[in-house]
């Protein structure tokens, strides 16, 4: 990614969604012959549970660690509906 194209906010993250998703490559992905849409949900739902579940207490990183999960999940299920929708429309 170049720098002059995305905000360093946005850059920061997405290396944090990355560094993730590769510690966790071993779990197979979200590809819909590796999980359905409603396990990602469940999985997006217990992400935030356990967002809120710590974020007031003294638990340094692991807030962040959190909204990271959160944000994955986020786009896995935003990837697979935009594949759906593509697939829709190629199909009319």
């Amino acid at each position: 990614m170049n720098n002059k194209f995305y905000r360093n906010a946005v850059l920061t993250f997405a290396n944090a969604m990355e560094h993730t998703l590769r510690a966790n490559d071993h779990k197979g992905g979200w590809s819909p012959d590796n999980c359905s849409e409603g396990y990602l949900e469940d999985k997006l739902e217990g992400e935030m549970g356990e967002y809120f579940a710590i974020k007031n207490k003294e638990r340094a990183g692991k807030d962040l660690d959190e909204l990271v999960d959160i944000a994955n999940f986020c786009m896995m299920l935003y990837h697979r509906r935009l594949i759906n929708e593509v697939e829709h429309i190629n199909f009319q």
